[in-house]
This record gives C-alpha cells, sequence and structure tokens, in this order.
C-alpha cells in the first residue's frame, strides 16, 4: 500500500512545511560589548546552527545595528564570524538578536532508516512524523470496497525542542494538524485507479507522563476508504 503512504507523505509535507518557523536567539557574551565594524563576536552557545547570510539585528538600551554571517557557525558555537563586520553603533554584553529558523518538522516513511532518522532528531530542534506502513486491510463491500489502515507516529524530544523563549511546535500540536488534514482528505484520482478518501480516527498518547529527557509521542490513527473500479480477489 506504498501509493498511499506516499499521498499520504505529500500531504503531510505540504501542510507541516506551511507551519511558522521556530525562533531562536543569539546572545552577546562579551563585556563591554561591540562596537562598529567589529568581524567577530563572542555569544553564549547557539541554539541551532546560523548558515551564511544570516542577518543579526541586535538592539538594547546602548545601541542598535546589524551583522551579517559570512561563515556558518554551528550549534553550541560560542564564535560568530562577520566579514562585513557591525553596522551600528554599538551594543552591551547581553544584548539579543532574534533570528528566524526554518525548521520544518521531519517526515519519513517506515520504509525509510526510522533508526537513523531518530537519532538526528535528537540532535536537531524539531519535531518528527513517520508514516507507518498500514497494519491491515479490511474489505467492506464485495471485492470493491476496501479500508487502508494507516497511523502517523508523531515525535518530540522536548529537551531540544522548547526553548525558553520563542515560538515551538509540540508533537501533540503536531499530531493535531495530521488529524485535522487527514480527516476527509481526498486522495487525489491520479494516484490510483478509483475514489479513495481518507479519513482519521484517533489521537492517542503513547505512555504515561515521561521523566525529563524523554520522547513525547502522539499517534494519530485513521483509514483510506478505496472504491475500486476494478473487483480484487
Amino acid at each position: 500500500m506504498a501509493v498511499y503512504l506516499t499521498d499520504i507523505q505529500g500531504a503531510l509535507h505540504t501542510r507541516l512545511s506551511g507551519q511558522l518557523p521556530f525562533t531562536d536567539f543569539v546572545t552577546i557574551n562579551n563585556v563591554g560589548g561591540y562596537t562598529s565594524g567589529a568581524t567577530s563576536m563572542t555569544v553564549l552557545p547557539l541554539p541551532s546552527t546560523l548558515e551564511v547570510g544570516v542577518v543579526l539585528t541586535f538592539l538594547d538600551a546602548v545601541g542598535t545595528g546589524t551583522f551579517v554571517i559570512t561563515t556558518e557557525a554551528a550549534a553550541g558555537a560560542t564564535t560568530i564570524l562577520g566579514a562585513i563586520g557591525f553596522a551600528g553603533t554599538s551594543v552591551a554584553d547581553g544584548a539579543t538578536a532574534q533570528v528566524s529558523v526554518a525548521r520544518a518538522p521531519g517526515l519519513v516513511l517506515e520504509d525509510d532508516d526510522v533508526q537513523s532518522k531518530m537519532e538526528e532528531m535528537l540532535n536537531r530542534v524539531r519535531v518528527m512524523a513517520i508514516v507507518l506502513r498500514p497494519i491491515s486491510m479490511i474489505r467492506v463491500l464485495e471485492k470493491t470496497v476496501v479500508d487502508f489502515n494507516w497511523e502517523v507516529d508523531c515525535i518530540e524530544n522536548p529537551a531540544v525542542n522548547r526553548p525558553i523563549s520563542g515560538t515551538y511546535y509540540t508533537a501533540e500540536a503536531v499530531a493535531e494538524s495530521v488529524f485535522v488534514l487527514l480527516d476527509n482528505y481526498q486522495i487525489p484520482n491520479s494516484t490510483v485507479t478509483g475514489t479513495n478518501s481518507s479519513r482519521s480516527s484517533s489521537i492517542v498518547r503513547m505512555g504515561t507522563e515521561e521523566p525529563a529527557g524523554s520522547l513525547v509521542r502522539y499517534k494519530v490513527s485513521g483509514f483510506v476508504r478505496s472504491k475500486l473500479n476494478v473487483n480484487i480477489n
């Protein structure tokens, strides 16, 4: 039933990628701050990678200015480089710059290497949704109408996904978005022969309240009702 999974994955990717980006903050960690022309800044450990071209706008009671990243800085780095130099008056120690980082929730089919995706997720700020294989196929009417069950597992590591400040999406929020999208979702006719519509049936939290550092998981379940144009044996 890979054809159904592929279409469901495509719909989820479009929906989840349309969510607002997460917001991080870059904080100066240098007594005396910085003045115009500075090409290097010491900061608190970065919450996420800053790619080349990202513009940081610092604003505090002392002054304001911009700093363009010209060398990629990995998450956790404490130094940022900008060959163009700090443009502005000056900024004090502790000044912050807000930066929007487009980190759409990860999305993967069960047929992919789920383990490596899980390990990758543990080190990145995002929620991951796994489209699981249908657990069963049920014939509803004689030879022409069948239900193919589907499951979507939404997984989150709160330790890295929930910053002290800024916007983020929880596994629960992503699961609710998945449920709404796939309920009454009409799979394009060009995907398979016949009429195929999806229904969402439940959202279940996997496990009880987990200890700090544990993953949070929500499973969304439903089915695709397929009215085939040809009989099946």
